[in-house]
């Protein structure tokens, strides 16, 4: 039964993750949603350990939720992070309509 609160998009993105404790560890992002990822590494990752997941510039905290093998499962600590939700955009075309500027004030006096 499907149980997550984002669809799913395939996408092979490289990414670091971080923690106060650990030396960083690289992963890739083999699919990606508002709520979470499945990510591939090679170290063993305990369940429910906390984890930054750095894509680019940005850090995104994140839950270990799953894991089999080389794949573990994560989940944002906050739905629909803001350089998640650029990523998936980006990757579906789907682009916001510009925000317009507000007609500028007439410098005409009505009579």
């Amino acid at each position: 039964m499907e149980h997550r609160w984002g669809s799913r998009k395939e996408i092979s993105l490289p990414v670091a993750l971080h923690r106060p404790d650990a030396e960083p560890l690289r992963a890739r992002i083999e699919d990606l949603s508002l709520s979470g990822a499945k990510l591939w590494i090679s170290a063993p990752l305990p369940r429910l350990a906390h984890w930054d997941v750095r894509i680019g510039e940005h850090r995104v905290p994140a839950w270990i939720v799953r894991r089999s093998g080389n794949e573990v499962g994560v989940e944002w600590c906050e739905f629909a992070p803001a350089v998640i939700a650029t990523i998936l955009r980006a990757s579906t075309g789907v682009r916001r309509r510009p925000i317009s500027a507000p007609p500028a004030a007439s410098s005409e006096r009505a009579a």
